[in-house]
């Protein structure tokens, strides 16, 4: 807690700094970390604040990664808060700029957080619309599996390890025991 108090001091202060300058890439990352401590300490919604102001910078500069990293950070606030479909919205922007970018990295990890919002959203989704439920689990593995494909071209094995997990705890929550059995074999192994 201590250490995010000066955390935010510090950018509030580089923030401070920057805005006299006025340094508009200073500026915008001070906001994306400002955002980053709040979502720390649960302060969701002045997080959320921090980060729209650090987007509207980030495009103005045409930082696309800066704008990637704030897509992210706004499409994981809304998982946290259930708005599943808004998250799923933030977090394909920020596929598409890594994309674009070429970056195998951050497309992977996009594709896997894409993938757990559907296997959050197929979780929470109701009981009478099976059908429905198992597109939403389709979508999830088929994310994630891309994003294995991907981590494993480039040999990210901290990425491949956590993203078995998620497919094990996906084949799980299916009811695919033996899928998820297979899958925390291997990550496991890692």
């Amino acid at each position: 807690q201590e250490n995010y108090s000066s955390a935010l001091e510090y950018f509030h202060n580089a923030l401070a700094i920057s805005e006299k300058i006025p340094d508009k890439q200073t500026i915008a990352n001070s906001n994306n970390y400002i955002g980053v401590i709040h979502r720390a300490l649960g302060n969701n919604s002045e997080a959320v604040k921090y980060y729209l102001k650090s987007s509207n910078l980030y495009d103005e500069i045409s930082d696309k990664k800066g704008l990637a990293s704030v897509h992210n950070n706004l499409g994981a606030i809304e998982t946290e808060e259930g708005n599943y479909s808004k998250a799923i919205e933030y977090l394909n922007k920020a596929l598409n700029i890594k994309k674009e970018l070429g970056d195998k990295q951050g497309t992977a990890l996009a594709l896997n957080n894409i993938g757990t919002v559907y296997a959050k959203l197929a979780s929470v989704a109701s009981p009478d619309s099976a059908a429905y439920r198992e597109q939403l689990y389709e979508k999830a593995l088929e994310n994630m599996q891309n994003g294995i494909i991907l981590a494993k071209e480039i040999g990210a094995k901290d990425d491949m390890k956590s993203f078995y997990n998620d497919l094990a705890e996906t084949y799980q929550a299916m009811g695919n025991f033996r899928e998820a059995y297979n899958y925390h074999r291997l990550y496991a192994a890692m």
